[in-house]
Parts: C-alpha cells; structure tokens; sequence
C-alpha cells in the first residue's frame, strides 16, 4: 500500500495495497492522529506496488502506477485526491511501473519519481499538469527503494532499493538539477523498507525492510528504526513494530509523529515533547547613540523554535530603526537613547516557551560623557582622560579605535549640547 500526509488537511491518506487474506484492494482510508476513517469514494481501480506523495502548493494527494494483480498488469496511470474526490489526470509520462519510489519537491513544485520495475534507472518529475522526464546520472537501477523530501535542506533523498546485484545501502540526494551520492555509513543494505521526512524534527525516518539475512532461520526483514538529519544516519535505540517488509509510513497531525501502517497494524512514532532550551544567551552592554546594537540568542535541542524579542516585557515589531525581531539575532540601528532597556527573546515551539535572560542595553550620549544629566566641562575632562588612556568608551565614533576622528566626534555633540 501507500501513504502520505495532506498537511493542508492535517490527515494522512492511506491507498490500496494487499490485505491480510491476499486480496487486492482498491480503498481510501484517512489517519486523523488517532482514528482511521474509511472514504467511500469511487477512485483509481484496486492496486498495490503503487506510490503517493502529496502535493502541497495545490493540495492534493498523487498517486502513479502500481500492480493491479487480475493480469498482473502494471498500471501507468496519474491520479490525484484532493480530500473529496479522485481524478484520474489522464496524462502522458513515465510508462508503467511498480516498485518505484515518489517525493514532492516544496521548492520547485514538482513530485519526483524514480526507479521501479519497468521505469529501470529514470527520473521523472511532475509538474500538475505534465510529466517531463530527467535525462541525467544517477542511481542505478532499483526497486523497492525510497524517497522523501526533506524540506529543511531543500532536496529529495532516497536510500537503498534491491538490484541486480542484492540489498542496497546507497543514500543519494536529488536538488533539481543532478543526483549525488552521499558516501556515509548507515541502515544495512535493504528493500520495501519505508521513510517519511518529520518537518518538526528536520528528519528523515527509516523503518524496517527486506535485509535478505535469513540465516540460520532468523527474520530476513527489519524492525530497525534509523533517523537522517542530512549529513549522518543514527540508529533510534528503541520498541517498535514487529520485524517487517512493505509497511508504509508518513508524517502524522500530531506534531512530531509518524505514523506507520503495515502487517502488525498501526504504530506511531513519537517524541518526548520539551520546550527550547537555550545555548546562547544575548549579551548587553554600553553604545552610543547612532551605533548598531545587535543581541543574539540560539536553541540547543527541541523542535524548531519560534523568535520574539521584547524590551522591558513589551515585544518589538520590525521597524526603520530596529529589525530581526523575529529571527535570533536582532539588530538596532543607529540606536537612540530611547532605546535604552532590558532586552529578552521568547522561543517558542510545539511544547512551550522559553524566556532568555536579559540582556541590558545603555545608549551613551556622546555630549553628556560622564553621564551625570548634563553637557559641561566636566564631559571635556573625562573624555580626555579617557581617550589619553586608551579607554574603549572613548571610542566615541565606533570605529575601533582611538584617533583624532574621536576627538572630532566628541566636540561635534558636546558643542550642541546634545548626544
């Protein structure tokens, strides 16, 4: 069978596939997070060995290809479910095939297909409305492979496949233009395994699989969870469904979760949810008046947090004078003394939100140099005896050092009487 998630829907759409009394079957099921719900509806014709990957700018589930098991003929057919209704897209494109292997790529706007039994080593994408095929290096030829787009770094992965030659272990990446190996130590060589990327997480998941070690009378399928975050594969420590082959999996509408769907039932995958704990605290200090200030802050662990930034409790909105106030790092520019305060950032994620400490923020007015409230000789002294010492408040003009340009500065605002 095939999976995928509707993010628009928040439901994972379920297709097809064999049933435990080895029929073929041709119904549409739905996962809320918590019930499956049968869609009567009259759709593609029954099938398995086919696969799906849902469509997000236009918000509908694809489904291509597939074995429909009455002649065995493979089906070469374009179908989309918007959430009410099958359409059979009755188009031109990849010639049918089952085994192979789809993603939608959120970038570009295209599902990208490859591989399987009858489409050999070819990649396709689709755009909604054609099929054009990639006439470019790649892969080898595999079937039973998987693909997923991984939205956080902006390119379609696809691991392992059986071919020609047994089991195989292969990570590649596909960015719209050229396939590339990805030459890393990872899960052990396998097909109709089955991967969903978590965009909470910023990771791809791997379940189970054919591994083709049946020795000694030992399960040749896989019960091994394994994770991608783009760069390294990590084994997950944990109980999970039975050692399995063809299950399917995808993203699910509680943040966090996957949800898979095979031959020992439904199971999700889940993370203990923790609010962003924070690596980088902002750190304040004295400018003067007309410098950029920026204050920085980052998260450690925890899904993806989100950024607010207050001064004394009052959250900032983007301004000429002050961006970033949704980002880690924000900037004031050419700062004013009214922008004197205690500045926090808030992270929030899926959990909960977090305060930084403060980071104290003083704008020096440069006329004003011992800062006692008023502009007089006073200031001249102490600039002076500052700037003949080296001291780094002399540095009036923020250019990282102690000059005549310095001097310059300082008599410009104290002559007006101001900052």
């Amino acid at each position: 069978h095939a999976m995928s998630f509707d993010s628009r829907r928040g439901k994972t759409v379920l297709f097809g596939g064999i049933t435990d009394s080895q029929m073929i079957d041709g119904e549409t099921w739905e996962w809320n997070g918590s019930t499956w719900t049968h869609r009567e509806v009259v759709g593609p014709n029954r099938r398995y060995f086919h696969t799906m990957a849902f469509d997000s700018a236009r918000g509908v589930t694809v489904l291509f290809g597939g074995d429909d098991n009455v002649s065995h003929t493979f089906e070469g057919d374009t179908w989309e479910w918007d959430g009410i209704t099958w359409t059979n897209r009755n188009v031109a494109g990849p010639g049918p095939r089952v085994m192979h292997a789809m993603a939608y790529d959120q970038a570009r706007g295209v599902t990208v297909l490859f591989g399987g039994i009858g489409g050999e080593n070819e990649t396709w994408e689709w755009n909604g409305i054609s099929w054009t095929q990639r006439f470019v290096a790649g892969p080898s030829s595999r079937t039973g492979h998987a693909m997923v787009y991984d939205a956080a770094r902006g390119v379609t992965m696809l691991f392992g496949g059986g071919t020609s030659f047994g089991e195989n272990g292969e990570t590649w990446i596909w960015n719209g233009t050229a396939w590339t190996q990805q030459l890393v130590s990872g899960p052990a060589p396998r097909y109709f395994h089955t991967m969903s990327y978590d965009p909470d997480r910023a990771v791809t998941v791997l379940y189970g699989g054919y591994t083709g070690t049946n020795q000694a009378g030992t399960d040749p399928n896989s019960n091994e969870t394994w994770e991608w975050d783009g760069t390294s594969w990590t084994q997950l420590a944990s109980f999970g469904p039975p050692a399995q082959a063809s299950p399917a999996m995808a993203h699910s509408s509680i943040p966090g979760t996957t949800v898979l769907f095979g031959s020992a039932g439904t199971w999700t995958l889940g993370v203990s949810c923790s609010a962003p704990a924070i690596s980088t605290q902002p750190t304040g200090g004295s400018w003067y008046v007309g410098e950029h200030v920026t204050l920085t802050t980052s998260h450690a662990s925890g899904f993806e947090p989100t950024f607010r930034w207050n001064k004394d409790g009052v959250e900032l909105d983007e301004s000429e004078t002050q961006s970033g106030t949704r980002t880690s790092e924000l900037t004031i520019l050419a700062a004013a003394a009214a922008q004197s305060g205690a500045y926090t950032a808030a992270l929030t994620n899926l959990c909960n939100t977090i305060l930084s400490d403060p980071a104290f923020v003083e704008i020096r007015c440069i006329g004003d140099f011992d800062q006692d409230g008023g502009v007089d000789a006073a200031d001249v002294s102490a600039f002076f005896t500052a700037w003949e010492s080296g001291i780094e408040t002399a540095d009036v003009n923020g250019d990282g050092g102690m000059d005549g340009s310095d001097i310059e500065t300082f008599y410009q605002h104290w002559e007006t009487g101001g900052c």
